[in-house]
């Protein structure tokens, strides 16, 4: 059995297969093969480093710090987009290897299924973005939806403290600690199947950014910043899907922030989207007449702006069940919908 410091210093052997391209042969994306073998605690971009400076330095891709600071290396590696300066190839390795063993191989066809039989690290570029070469991405679209969240510190008041300073308490910071750790390296973005399905989405990085300047109390522009993400294809097109905080690299709970944006937006008045707004029609309906009311519910959605097909259903279900008797104790039915909306509630008027 071999000593502990001989195992410390076993190499490392991979078979990497990178998503080449490049437009100027014009031959579209294809799978290429590199066989490495690296010193044991070598991170992914360490390996394609090593390619790059002794097998093949056609290979082009992004990289700064190597520390997980600045966010430029990242890219998708065997499926999921991460920082390849923070992935271990040996975790990378047997990670593909335990998917390995629970199924068989696929038959080797081609040229592209050649480069990945048995390649154990799988790296393609971002998703979400243009591609401009191997796996460098075109991040424009990225950052100008990151730049109109306007993620910096807006005050009417240009006073300040005593020295034109603006503290904050502990706990205040620890409100925003979380949207500060963003490096905002695209993995969520990459990943995001509410910008794959609709690319005009603004994205999760821009929503943890408009969050962290939302929440700061130095910051006195909340409500005009809600009130931007509250339209088309901003908060509410988010689809919960958790994806985002899955591929975080630096931890953050991005979908529970965008929650919170989204919750701060209720407070501020700002429903946009028709399940929030379905959701007060029913309350407020209920706080009115003691009942749910169909077509006061289906004008506040939005349905009759949808055409007749849409609000015929609702206006139809009134009709079925013929007219009803009057609620006796509106004041009760009002009173118990006040104290499940909980203390200060003011009724149909004060809405939270």
């Amino acid at each position: 059995m071999p000593a502990a410091d001989d195992l410390a210093v076993q190499p490392v052997t991979a078979a990497l297969a990178v998503r080449r391209f490049d437009p100027e042969l014009g031959d579209g994306a294809r799978w290429q093969r590199y066989e490495i073998e690296m010193p044991t605690g070598s991170t992914v971009l360490e390996a394609l480093m090593y390619v790059q400076e002794h097998v093949d330095g056609s290979l082009a891709f992004r990289r700064s710090c190597r520390h997980a600071i600045c966010g430029s290396c990242g890219m998708r590696i065997n499926g999921c987009a991460r920082l390849a300066c923070n992935t271990q190839l040996t975790a990378v390795v047997a990670e593909a290897e335990r998917r390995a063993a629970r199924r068989s191989a696929p038959p080797v066809t081609g040229d592209d299924d050649a480069a990945l039989a048995g390649a154990a690290v799988r790296i393609e570029p971002l998703g979400n973005m243009p591609v401009i070469k191997d796996l460098v991405t075109d991040m424009t679209v990225f950052w100008e939806k990151l730049r109109s969240v306007q993620p910096w510190l807006q005050s009417l008041d240009e006073r300040g403290g005593a020295d034109g300073e603006r503290l904050m308490t502990p706990h205040q910071y620890a409100v925003v600690a979380q949207g500060l750790l963003c490096v905002e390296c695209g993995a969520c973005y990459s990943d995001c199947i509410a910008v794959e399905a609709a690319p005009e989405f603004i994205g999760p990085t821009s929503l943890v950014k408009a969050y962290r300047y939302a929440y700061d109390v130095r910051d006195d522009q909340a409500h005009r910043r809600l009130h931007d993400l509250a339209g088309e294809h901003g908060m509410w097109e988010c689809t919960h899907c958790y994806v985002c905080t899955q591929r975080c690299p630096k931890h953050l709970r991005v979908r529970e922030l965008i929650g919170r944006l989204s919750e701060l937006a209720q407070v501020e008045g700002l429903r946009s989207d028709a399940a929030v707004k379905r959701a007060q029609a029913f309350v407020v309906g209920i706080e009115q007449c003691g009942r749910v009311d169909e077509r006061t519910l289906a004008e506040t959605t939005g349905a009759v702006r949808g055409g007749v097909s849409a609000v015929v259903p609702a206006l139809a279900s009134g009709r079925r069940r013929g007219a009803r008797e009057p609620v006796t104790d509106v004041d009760l039915v009002r009173r118990v919908a006040g104290r499940l909306r909980g203390p200060g509630s003011t009724g149909a008027e004060g809405a939270p």
